[in-house]
C-alpha cells in the first residue's frame, strides 16, 4: 500500500499536497526524504510516522483519521463522479474568465473563420463603444457583424503585405475584396428582407 503514491506531492490527504499545504521546511522536520512515498510511514496497514518534531507534522498527523487505507492505491478524480472524462478535465484546468459582451459578433455563424479570428484579436484590446452594434439580428444586424469582422481582417492583411512585401496599395482592389467575401457568405443564407434589409442589400450589390 502506498508504494505508487508520492508522500509530498500526490494529493492524498486531507490537506491536499502535503508540499503545497507545509512546504519544504515539513519535509526537513521529517526527516523523510523528498522523494519517499506514501508507504514508508505505514507498517502492517497502521500508520507509523516518525515523531512530529514541529505543529506542521502535527497537523498533518492529527488529519490522518479521515484517510481510509485500501489494500492496493487508486487514482481517483476530484469531480463530483470520481470518474476521468476528457470534458470535465479541460473544464478543471482551463482558466476561466466572464463573459464578453462581443463574443456573438466574433463568433457569429456568418462570420467568416480566419475573419473571426483576427476580429478576436482586435477585440480583445476593444473599448466599450463596440458595444453598440452587439445588439439586435435580422439581415442588417449580420451585415453589421459579418461587414466589421470581413473589413478588420483584409485591413490587417493589406498591413502584412505592406510591412512585409512589394504588394502595391489599391484602394478599389481592397474594396472589391471586402465586397467579395461579404457577399459570397450572405448568399448562402435565406433571409426575410425588410426595407431596411433591401437598402442594405443594394449597398452589398446582395
Amino acid at each position: 500500500m502506498g508504494h505508487n503514491i508520492s508522500l509530498w506531492f500526490d494529493a492524498w490527504h486531507p490537506d491536499d499536497r502535503l508540499i503545497d499545504a507545509y512546504g519544504f521546511r515539513a519535509v526537513y522536520d521529517s526527516c523523510l526524504s523528498l522523494n519517499a512515498c506514501v508507504s514508508i510511514v505505514l507498517h502492517e496497514g497502521s500508520w507509523n510516522w516518525p515523531p512530529a518534531r514541529s505543529n506542521d507534522l502535527v497537523a498533518i498527523q492529527v488529519r490522518l483519521s479521515d484517510v481510509k487505507i485500501g489494500e492496493v492505491d487508486v487514482a481517483v478524480w476530484k469531480f463530483k463522479s470520481g470518474v476521468y472524462f476528457c470534458g470535465e478535465t479541460w473544464h478543471f484546468l482551463r482558466p476561466k474568465f466572464p463573459v464578453v459582451p462581443w463574443w456573438k459578433v466574433v463568433w457569429h455563424p456568418m462570420v467568416i473563420p480566419q475573419h473571426a479570428f483576427i476580429l478576436w484579436l482586435v477585440f480583445r484590446q476593444a473599448t466599450a463603444t463596440k458595444e453598440k452594434i452587439l445588439k439586435g439580428k435580422g439581415m442588417h444586424t449580420t451585415l453589421c457583424k459579418l461587414g466589421l469582422a470581413t473589413v478588420v481582417y483584409h485591413i490587417w492583411r493589406l498591413r502584412n503585405e505592406l510591412c512585409f512585401g512589394n504588394s502595391p496599395f489599391i484602394e478599389e482592389a481592397l474594396v472589391a475584396r471586402i465586397k467579395w467575401d461579404v457577399r459570397t457568405k450572405v448568399l448562402t443564407r435565406k433571409f426575410k428582407r425588410s426595407p431596411l434589409d433591401r437598402q442594405h442589400s443594394a449597398l452589398w450589390m446582395l
